[in-house]
């Protein structure tokens, strides 16, 4: 598991595609079961407006792959889906928790 930080979101940038981001998020979030069944856990465990900018910034990068790749919003989530369970079964397939193995 990547545990990294690489720091807040800010609002550097073009205020009207933050605002546009935000619109979709509500949207998507009413359309995709498994998106938003993410953002209520976030919710419970971080509060409602750091998940609403989580979702806004998963969004954001499927949109990113959606214009780049070419691909249906549902073509990228089951891309992404898939990708997210092979290195979930290769982190299992691993070593022990606390061996040196494994260790970058």
């Amino acid at each position: 598991m990547n545990n990294q930080r690489l720091g807040s979101i800010t609002k550097a940038g073009s205020s009207m595609a933050r605002w546009l981001l935000a619109e979709v998020t509500i949207k998507v979030l009413r359309r995709d079961a498994r998106l938003r069944a993410w953002f209520q856990r976030l919710k419970r465990r971080r509060g409602s407006s750091i998940a609403r900018v989580a979702v806004m910034r998963k969004l954001a990068t499927v949109i990113w792959h959606m214009l780049s790749r070419r691909m249906t919003y549902a073509a990228c989530r089951a891309a992404g889906e898939a990708g997210t369970r092979a290195s979930q079964e290769q982190g299992a397939a691993g070593s022990r928790p606390g061996s040196a193995a494994g260790r970058v």
